[in-house]
């Protein structure tokens, strides 16, 4: 009952025969309530043709991995769950597994996709680099069309394999310096693409922080103007 993931056992006609305190803190739902019925009850309709396929298969004893349901909670609301479902049977011959929450991880990796998505297809370059070394983690695929380089022939170098020679030191020292000030950089860059061309690009670089303020990445904008 200590236990954050709900535990659960199952008869083989499907119907709940027990669960633990983490039901009811998950689901809101009375443990007592929904022992003795059907664990079909509680699945969201869209799953459940695939939730009694994977019933199917427990009860042949194929070994089962992850897989994830969404379940009914009180307020009617639908949340997503993990299922781990054990192999071996309980003393009294029950199904046994447990199915963890995770809704909020879900909703994280829908909302790192539809970033992703976004950035692989705005229409300026978009580079992220280490706020220490400058070395590059991930260029879109924009960069590629206006460098000419691909992101495997950029990525673990830094953005001074671009330049034209055009700009000194000091021109880089004070964007490092206006980063260091303001937190945001903004201006011109006279860049050479691998074919050796030069091209003009208007660049906004900012910082990215972490929850303790601390700079993790310096993302930049690149236009090919």
């Amino acid at each position: 009952d200590d236990v954050r993931d709900i535990i659960f056992t199952l008869t083989d006609h499907g119907s709940i025969a027990s669960l633990n305190t983490a039901f009811e803190v998950s689901t809101g739902l009375s443990r007592d309530e929904w022992v003795g019925r059907q664990f079909a009850d509680l699945v969201h309709p869209a799953d459940l043709p695939r939730a009694m396929e994977m019933f199917e298969s427990i009860l042949s004893g194929s070994q089962m991995p992850l897989f994830e349901l969404r379940g009914r909670t009180r307020s009617g609301e639908y949340r997503t769950f993990e299922f781990k479902i054990t192999v071996n049977r309980t003393a009294e011959g029950m199904i046994l597994g447990t199915a963890r929450d995770v809704t909020e991880r879900k909703q994280a990796e829908e909302e790192r996709a539809r970033l992703v998505s976004a950035v692989e297809s705005a229409a300026d370059a978009i580079v992220i680099t280490h706020p220490a070394t400058g070395v590059i983690q991930y260029v879109n695929r924009t960069f590629e069309q206006v460098t000419g380089y691909a992101r495997k022939d950029a990525v673990g170098r830094t953005l001074h394999f671009l330049e034209s020679g055009k700009h000194d030191e000091e021109y880089f020292r004070g964007i490092r310096e206006t980063l260091a000030q303001d937190g945001v950089w903004k201006g011109t860059l006279e860049n050479k693409r691998r074919d050796g061309s030069p091209y003009f690009e208007e660049c906004t670089i900012w910082p990215v922080k972490n929850k303790n303020n601390e700079i993790i990445n310096y993302v930049y904008i690149k236009r090919d103007v």
